[in-house]
């Protein structure tokens, strides 16, 4: 009987043990555990939407806040879309964002919702404000309730302020707002000779303005101004980028009106072809393997290359020139020895705002009719067979281009008008620089700061694209190079 005994307290002896090396482990593993430090995943249960005013009047101004609160270890992209009621007018000038590591470019509106989209830091918040109208066609007692919508790690939380519309009183109160009119530009400003335009605007006394200037029509990084009056004028160096974009608002007592309409300005434009950021690249073509144009490598100057008989081919930056009185100077020389060769410049060239040239096809390439189907050009022939390298001036007006293979020659014809002129004074071998007046009476053209012709065909004068030209007869090939191009405003 005892044998037995012995046997039952060694398996009990075993049991007891493997039961406590169980426990320690537990315990072990759970120390370990918990002295982990908790990662807690983003949480926006915490943000928050409030109406400064939640008994407007009809008509009166609110302030909307909403809270975006990442409460989380991790940083999360966030969509935040709020979406005004029918109730509400936004004031997309009062639009602002506050605190956090954010991007402010990713504020958004239409007219009746304010979006911003982006990543907010663990344990961040963003802060939006803007201000709306309530709508004075409602009557005592409407509530409207304002609600965004919060996405983000895998969480759409929404949060609400809701306004009931108190009765419109008289009371003698302090005075919080008084509304006042946009502002409204008075003229279109026009540059002069020297780069300068003047805005101007319907002003009130008391009041300051804030000038908005942009190279883009977004505003997307604009320059800010601070004007007490009705005026301010601007200058610029003549650069390749010559497009301003101008808007004002009124300030008053802490409080802003909306935005005016914006103004254009189409000022003076230089280039010296130091990089091809500007944008020059051939618009037509009658070859586009043998009739092209380039930014030549390391040397500031821009090449037009036609490289077999027949064949022409303009380029352009797709710029505009002032609107008349305007004078455009470039220099230009040719590279290549050949009778008939011929280069020059465009102007008056006319632009529909799609592909130019339209890439999407070979008919595309040349018979586009998407820019330049009319324009006039300056084109200086070299002569060295028995005129002693002279340059026979020919000016055509254009009037339409058609495509045609069978035809001869090149395989686009230019048709309109041509008036051919001995240049006397050009350099066939060197440098010219070439001078075109642009007037409301007609074309006025120079070489090397002496008058030689008038165009008085004014047609196309208000087209404003410009650019330069090459083309070959039946001999040789034709390479020119241009120095710089500059457009610029005349006072007369």
């Amino acid at each position: 009987m005892s044998k037995p005994l012995t046997v039952n307290n060694n398996i009990q002896r075993t049991l007891l043990a493997i039961i406590i090396s169980m426990v320690l482990t537990i315990a072990y593993l759970t120390t370990i555990v918990s002295a982990a430090p908790a990662v807690l995943p983003p949480i926006f249960t915490g943000s928050e939407k409030m109406v400064s005013d939640d008994t407007p009047s009809p008509g009166g101004r609110i302030q909307y806040t909403i809270v975006v609160s990442n409460a989380g270890d991790f940083e999360e992209f966030v969509y935040v879309t709020d979406t005004l009621p029918a109730e509400l007018s936004l004031i997309t000038s009062s639009i602002t964002l506050m605190d956090g590591d954010v991007d402010t470019e990713l504020i958004t509106w239409t007219a009746n919702t304010v979006s911003w989209h982006g990543a907010i830091i663990g344990n961040e918040q963003l802060t939006i404000h803007y201000d709306a109208i309530v709508s004075d066609t409602l009557s005592t007692g409407d509530a409207f309730t304002n609600t965004v919508v919060i996405t983000g790690g895998g969480q759409t939380v929404t949060r609400t302020a809701t306004a009931t519309v108190s009765e419109a009183t008289d009371l003698y109160l302090p005075i919080l707002f008084t509304p006042f009119s946009v502002p409204s530009f008075t003229s279109e400003p026009r540059p002069n000779a020297d780069n300068e335009w003047t805005l101007t605007w319907d002003a009130m006394t008391g009041v300051s303005y804030v000038i908005e200037e942009d190279m883009n029509p977004n505003f997307t990084s604009p320059d800010e101004y601070t004007v007490n009056g009705s005026s301010r004028t601007f200058q610029h160096a003549l650069t390749w980028n010559n497009e301003y974009y101008y808007r004002v608002k009124a300030v008053s007592n802490g409080q802003t009106s909306d935005w005016s309409e914006t103004v254009h300005v189409i000022a003076g434009y230089r280039d010296d072809f130091n990089n091809d950021l500007s944008g020059w690249s051939t618009r037509r073509t009658t070859n586009i393997d043998k009739a092209n144009s380039f930014y030549e490598e390391d040397q500031s100057w821009y090449v037009m290359s036609i490289q077999d008989k027949w064949d022409w081919a303009l380029a352009s930056p797709l710029r505009k020139a002032p609107a008349p009185p305007y004078e455009i100077e470039y220099r230009m020389i040719r590279v290549s020895n050949g009778n008939l060769i011929s280069g020059g410049m465009v102007l008056g060239g006319d632009w529909n705002g799609e592909p130019c040239p339209d890439l999407s096809s070979v008919e595309g390439w040349y018979q586009h009719t998407n820019c330049f189907n009319n324009m006039y050009i300056q084109n200086m022939i070299n002569l060295n067979r028995d005129r002693n390298d002279k340059f026979n001036v020919q000016f055509e007006v254009i009037d339409d281009l058609v495509w045609c293979l069978e035809c001869g020659g090149s395989p686009m014809k230019r048709l309109g008008t041509i008036d051919t002129n001995l240049l006397e004074n050009a350099k066939s071998d060197g440098w010219n620089v070439h001078t075109v007046r642009v007037r409301d009476s007609g074309i006025e053209f120079f070489n090397n700061g002496e008058y030689y012709y008038t165009i008085n065909d004014t047609d196309y004068i208000n087209n404003p694209y410009f650019g330069v030209f090459a083309s070959t007869d039946e001999y040789n090939n034709s390479a020119w190079r241009v120095d710089y191009f500059q457009v610029k405003a005349l006072n007369d």
